[in-house]
């Protein structure tokens, strides 16, 4: 039960407390124990004597015990291991607290003291928060668009971003700015998550992380590797676009995994309230914050497009059962007795491999090889939407489809599902065409008017492009996040309001 280490590296030290639950020193004297704010910064409850500093360092923070009396000290150790809830908010703010005693702290108290004795302003270095943002994936999709676009638009001024895949990267992981570091932890399989879990967790600790942003499932690993580092902060960036019941068979995973949640940021409203009610995360800890787009600074030609201007309908969806292509596929069978030329391009990834063998017998059953043609992941698509007529969405659910916005930025008129928050960025209806979601012929028939009136589409597309210029540009949704992590790493900046 017992085992001499000797002396030991500060490497293998490091090792030691980040595998700890307990950190007992009970000294018959004591000053200001490094060790103990060394353990306290890994969320390590910390065991003292009642000497030296010891008890305002622990006051709330861990437990302090008379000198030399084993059987409180055997009383305390027994009281944490029986109550694990207590432990971890004991080593939640002992981390907490550890973090303010920091190399940022005592250079600014030494530039306090200097401005003292000599009368003459000396400003410290502004310390950057340290924040990991983790994704599944950087394949082109809504969820790894919006964490590059964030990572991207942070102030570097005041912020260390980083991108982490738990699988793999993609194609979005060359649109990162240059200063930013990137980590893919090389998940396969579920056997790989233990190996992924431990990787991210050295991670965080070697590079001391101030804040993971975890986006969509992504939120698992990262939930995981913060409980081995309490020390840093966890927001979860929930992006669901089914409908939230289609979590119910793994609602229990998502409960267990959002206790270790610091903050949930959502895309809707309605997601929001599913996430209070069904998963339990408290209405102060959920921020409602619409996507947003970014208008790319130069835009290629693109090559191979089929059909000609004012005749293209491009879809730029991943192929998944909620984006139903299939329904697509029937829309566009009726919509070329209309307009023979139409051509309708699919851009998005094969993520659903049944799905995307589906769409393919469909077109090949209607005979629309020369109609729908699937782009698969492209990396020019706002080259591609800057030579379509029309943005297209037949989603059966949807959560804040950032597509809509990408339509938006483009000038591009729209039809869309009435799913998810779809209606708001139409503007019920004022920016764009709703159909009725699963309904082909209303869609057939909306596509038809656009294709077929230039002058209408041409009025849709600049409505829908000034309203996403003035509601879901980037400036005002990354400074709510930059408050939001303020707010959680204690940084001084204003509160975070509510949604």
């Amino acid at each position: 039960r017992v085992e001499f280490v000797g002396a030991v590296g500060i490497d293998a030290v490091l090792d030691r407390y980040e595998r700890a639950d307990t950190l007992v020193l009970v000294s018959q004297s004591e000053g200001w124990p490094k060790a103990i704010a060394e353990a306290m910064t890994f969320g390590v409850v910390c065991v003292g004597s009642d000497r030296g500093m010891v008890p305002q360092m622990l006051d709330g923070r861990g437990v302090t015990v008379p000198s030399g009396d084993e059987e409180a000290l055997a009383v305390a150790l027994a009281d944490l291991a029986a109550d694990p809830a207590a432990a971890d908010g004991l080593g939640r703010r002992a981390a907490a607290w550890g973090q303010r005693h920091s190399l940022d702290e005592l250079e600014a108290a030494i530039a306090g003291l200097l401005t003292e004795w000599w009368g003459v302003p000396v400003r410290p270095t502004t310390p950057r928060t340290s924040v990991l943002h983790v994704t599944d994936t950087l394949d082109a999709g809504g969820a790894e668009r919006m964490a590059l676009n964030l990572v991207n638009g942070l102030d570097p001024a005041r912020y260390r971003p980083a991108l982490c895949t738990t699988r793999h990267p993609g194609a979005l992981a060359a649109e990162a700015r240059p200063d930013i570091a990137q980590l893919s932890l090389g998940r396969r399989s579920r056997r790989d998550d233990p190996v992924a879990v431990l990787r991210l967790a050295r991670h965080l600790r070697r590079e001391r992380v101030d804040l993971v942003h975890a986006h969509g499932t992504s939120l698992f690993i990262s939930a995981a590797a913060c409980l081995l580092r309490p020390a840093t902060r966890l927001v979860w960036h929930d992006h669901l676009g089914a409908a939230p019941d289609s979590r119910v068979p793994r609602r229990w995973l998502y409960r267990l995994a959002v206790r270790r949640v610091d903050r949930v940021i959502t895309v809707s409203r309605a997601l929001a309230e599913w996430d209070h009610a069904e998963l339990g995360v408290p209405d102060d800890d959920i921020e409602t914050l619409p996507n947003f787009v970014v208008t790319p600074t130069v835009v290629a030609e693109p090559t191979g497009l089929p059909g000609h201007d004012g005749r293209r309908v491009a879809c730029v969806a991943n192929l998944r059962p909620q984006k139903d292509h299939a329904l697509l596929v029937d829309a566009i069978d009726l919509v070329r007795r209309t307009v023979p030329d139409v051509q309708a391009l699919l851009l998005g990834a094969p993520v659903d491999t049944s799905v995307a063998r589906a769409v393919e017998a469909r077109i090949a059953e209607r005979g629309l090889g020369e109609h729908v043609h699937l782009l698969g992941a492209r990396s020019d698509v706002a080259a591609v939407l800057a030579h379509a007529t029309i943005g297209v969405l037949s989603s059966r659910s949807e959560g804040f489809p950032l597509a809509l916005l990408e339509y938006g930025d483009a000038g591009l008129a729209v039809v869309a599902t009435r799913v998810g928050e779809c209606p708001e960025i139409l503007d019920e209806g004022a920016a764009g065409r709703l159909v009725p979601p699963g309904d082909a012929e209303a869609l057939a028939r909306a596509l038809v008017e656009l294709l077929t009136d230039p002058a209408e589409a041409a009025r849709l597309g600049a409505r829908l492009r000034e309203r996403v210029e003035h509601r879901y540009g980037p400036s005002a949704v990354v400074a709510r996040v930059e408050e939001l992590y303020d707010d959680l790493t204690g940084v001084a900046g204003a509160p975070v309001g509510g949604s």
